[in-house]
């Protein structure tokens, strides 16, 4: 059986692909938990925030993906990262941010934890 697969249908297939996949990195994930404490997010007015020191430990996992991407995994429903950086993963609160605009810190638009309209 022969397949009428094409390069252009591939290559509209791994952009579709990759356009659903880069979403999931944009998410508003939230934490599942019902404890309030865990819940306070930070104030507009606290950002940009420190990253952890090496004493905190991380609640997110990592994987090197065969394309060469590495995939962070957040836990209790927050968001899924993809960075081609390792190094632009910050961590905050034992969770993984990116760190987008390069300053070693976590800014409010970077918070995933946020609304929509406050990272706006």
């Amino acid at each position: 059986m022969q397949s009428n697969l094409t390069r252009r249908n591939f290559l509209a297939g791994s952009a579709a692909a990759a356009a659903l996949a880069g979403l999931a990195g944009c998410s508003t994930g939230g934490s599942a938990s019902t404890d309030d404490a865990a819940n306070k997010l930070p104030s507009a007015d606290q950002y940009p925030i420190d990253p952890d020191g090496s004493d905190v430990q991380a609640k997110w996992t990592s994987e090197e993906t065969r394309d060469g991407w590495t995939r962070v995994t957040n836990p209790d429903g927050g968001a899924e990262l993809g960075v081609m950086d390792a190094a632009k993963i910050i961590q905050v609160d034992g969770l993984a941010f990116k760190d987008l605009n390069g300053n070693g810190k976590l800014d409010l638009y970077e918070d995933w934890r946020q609304s929509i309209d406050d990272r706006a």
